[in-house]
């Protein structure tokens, strides 16, 4: 459970943060954001946050409250360690 509680949370960028509340709207936005003033408690103050035990990478983030419970952001990753191959070119019409 990630709690981003003020002063503790120092996303690396205030407008796309991982994990959206007050605390990445005030490094973002300061105490004068419009939507702190009105809608502090359907901001999530909670994530259950995994990672990829091999990659550390991110792969599933849910809010546990406010507006967002129920939903959450995943990646799959397909692998580790492999050159990339960049998907084939579609074949064009007429040659």
């Amino acid at each position: 459970m990630c709690r981003p509680t003020v002063g503790a949370y120092d996303p690396r960028c205030g407008c796309c943060p991982l994990l959206d509340s007050v605390a990445s709207r005030l490094v973002e936005y300061g105490p004068d954001d419009p939507t702190l003033a009105t809608g502090r408690e359907s901001l999530p103050t909670a994530y259950l946050v995994s990672l990829d035990v091999r990659t550390g990478i991110v792969v599933d983030v849910s809010p546990q409250d406010g507006d967002g419970a129920g939903s959450s952001f995943a990646n799959e990753i397909h692998a580790v360690d492999e050159p990339l191959r960049p998907p084939a070119a579609p074949a064009r019409a007429g040659r």
